[in-house]
């Protein structure tokens, strides 16, 4: 077979377009890592494109060694990629240079998604092809509920590439199959000729009348269908519409090895696109990973999984679940709620914009479970099926349940026998809030650019902030404890043991947060209190950092004298190594430095850590109940810390 002529091309620079910023700005996220933001960005666009209610999504780890390597870079033509590499000003972008020639293996990630539209369009007007190859700041997206307005996204793709290049082969609805490469980088100059930070793969653009012009146009038809099997790619027939994306040098997170990133993007896929995948939002998403090695796994949950807390949530028949609870909630037990949440007076109804005082409806379904990853977790999800953030509720001391649930919003709510008949207001919310989400679409911004251009920053910042607090408020109200026998209020008796009310306030942002997770009944007196640290590795990176938290177990009066809480046991944890230091049990393998000390009273512990490398360790701290006639469910530990935080610059 005749190798294909296609190549890569930079047009000659006379703006200083820089590509880079926009692929940083695509990527800033306080919560999501690299590898979230990457599948989030590419499956939320699957979703945004579909054209069947049932689509289909690949994921495919390949290693090429031998002759696929060589035939890849061969069909590729990576080697005109090399010199534009090299003349970057980013180091690791020098260094892909290097990559293509000394490699011995090429590490390739394949998304390919069935039943969407496919790169449709002309390639330098209007549509789906043009949004992702010729635009950059100006978004692709025709739904006005798409959400990420900012046209950035895309850069996502050929930035989890170490060559910063992303190769699309797609079969376009009702048009022939084509193929087209992206190269994202700084502007720069090879030798003294200055170039866009943009490079396309195709054949070179020929206009009809005039010279050629620095520019690549899409491979088409059998063309396209033969250099995608050189590729790797799966080919496509006319009614497999869909869009495939090769990321060639992926760049695999924390390691030089793939071994385990098909079970990081399972646990990725499960956590954020959960709705999606179980039809919660009207579509069904079906997601299939292949590792490196071959093995083949279609995404499922079952009872071992993290997830399964979603599973059974009455979406359809929400409206049985609204009466009013007035009995204990029990486990697995599911309740609905609903509250209203305020619209810009701007927003248009068809009918012109709809004025002041008009809000929308907002569901929230929640579920009482107990110690387990979600608890006291909400997931906010949009009609797209993909968790917007998770947003966590600490129990108000012993007064409220554990629980986890799911946010419906806008046009993600089911109404009147499907999701085809979504109110006008329902429409408006899901457009709001669409136009809040930031670039990695992770939590609903009230300053964002969209919204505060089209109604005002005052409007946005009132809409959304009342938003969050309404939903704050009902999720507190339906996990409440109802009143005891005695007439008394739970939540009047907490007042008695205040959870870090009255103390010292918890420490600010910075390099070292302090966060409580949860606190829960052992039995027999015993309250078992878990602490979470977590180290934001922000530049300078630390390698190790400090921290000293000073725990005041405050007396507790009764009618029948008064008493204290008092440490059992003290434990440090990892997440993913398990309990690197106990002191009921001593022995210290880590290097973790540990020590405890208490005031002249014995009421304020204070523990001192050192030495700690591990980003999120975890402090379960066992304590003992007083005898003191207040029964011990009624009553949580009084506990007041403080930190001193300490970080170690890394060297580099």
């Amino acid at each position: 077979m005749p190798q294909i002529d296609a190549e890569w091309i930079f047009a000659k620079d006379t703006t200083g377009m820089s590509i880079g910023d926009l692929a940083k700005k695509a990527l800033k996220s306080e919560t999501l890592g690299y590898i979230e933001k990457l599948l989030r960005e590419i499956l939320q666009n699957l979703v945004d494109r579909r054209i069947s209610p049932s689509i289909w999504a690949s994921i495919r780890i390949v290693v090429l060694n031998g002759k696929k390597k060589d035939l890849f870079l061969k069909s590729s033509k990576l080697e005109l990629l090399a010199p534009h590499l090299e003349a970057s000003e980013s180091e690791k972008t020098r260094l892909g240079s290097e990559l293509i020639h000394d490699s011995n293996e090429i590490v390739c990630l394949y998304i390919e998604g069935f039943g969407t539209e496919g790169l449709t369009g002309d390639e330098f007007a209007s549509g789906n092809y043009a949004g992702l190859i010729r635009s950059m700041g100006r978004s692709r997206q025709s739904s006005e509920i798409s959400g990420g307005k900012h046209g950035v996204g895309k850069a996502v793709q050929s930035e989890a590439s170490d060559i910063k290049s992303a190769i699309y082969y797609s079969m376009p609805k009702d048009e022939e199959s084509r193929l087209v490469g992206v190269c994202r980088i700084d502007s720069h100059k090879v030798g003294q000729q200055p170039y866009h930070g943009q490079g396309t793969f195709g054949f070179r653009y020929q206009a009809d009348e005039g010279p050629e012009m620095d520019a690549c146009v899409s491979i088409r038809g059998s063309d396209a269908d033969n250099l995608a099997k050189d590729l790797g790619f799966r080919i496509r027939d006319k009614e497999q519409t869909g869009t495939s994306i090769c990321i060639p040098f992926f760049r695999v997170p924390d390691s030089n090895s793939p071994d385990k990133i098909a079970d990081r993007i399972e646990t990725v896929v499960k956590k954020w696109f959960f709705p999606a995948l179980k039809g919660y939002t009207g579509f069904e998403l079906s997601v299939e990973i292949e590792s490196h090695e071959g093995e083949k796994r279609t995404l499922e949950f079952g009872p071992n999984d993290d997830e399964h807390v979603f599973s059974d949530f009455p979406i359809c028949d929400w409206k049985d679940h609204l009466e009013k609870r007035d009995s204990e909630f029990d486990d697995g037990e599911i309740i609905a709620r609903t509250f209203r949440t305020p619209l810009p007076p701007d927003m248009d109804d068809g009918h012109g914009p709809i004025g002041s005082g008009k809000d929308a409806e907002v569901l929230v379904l929640l579920k009482k479970v107990s110690n387990h990853e979600y608890s006291n977790r909400v997931a906010l999800i949009r009609s797209q099926g993909m968790v917007l953030e998770y947003i966590e509720y600490p129990p108000l001391s012993v007064s409220g349940h554990d629980f986890t649930g799911i946010c419906f919003i806008g046009t993600s709510i089911y109404r009147s026998g499907s999701w085809d008949n979504p109110g006008v207001r329902d429409k408006n919310l899901e457009k709001f809030i669409s136009e809040c989400e930031p670039p990695a679409h992770d939590y609903i911004d009230k300053n964002a650019d969209t919204a505060v251009e089209k109604y005002g920053a005052r409007t946005t910042k009132r809409c959304v902030t009342q938003f969050y607090k309404k939903l704050k408020e009902v999720t507190r109200e339906a996990t409440q404890k109802p009143s005891p026998d005695d007439g008394k209020r739970v939540d009047e008796l907490s007042k008695l043991t205040p959870f870090g009310s009255g103390g010292l306030p918890k420490p600010g942002k910075g390099q070292i947060t302090l966060s409580n997770d949860k606190f829960s009944p052992l039995g027999n007196g015993l309250w078992k209190m878990n602490y979470q640290f977590m180290a934001t590795l922000k530049p300078p990176k630390f390698t190790e950092w400090d921290l000293t938290i000073d725990v005041r177990m405050n007396t507790i009066k009764s009618g029948n004298g008064e008493g204290r809480f008092t440490l059992s046991d003290i434990q440090i944890s990892d997440p993913d190594i398990g309990i690197l230091h106990s002191s009921s049990h001593g022995g210290n393998p880590t290097g973790i430095e540990f020590n405890t000390t208490e005031d002249d009273d014995g009421n304020v512990i204070a523990i001192s850590l050192s030495g700690i490398t591990t980003e999120s360790p975890v402090i379960n701290m066992i304590a003992s109940a007083p005898s003191i006639g207040i029964p011990v469910e009624l009553i949580a530990p009084l506990v007041h810390y403080e930190t001193v935080r300490r970080g170690y610059s890394d060297a580099e």
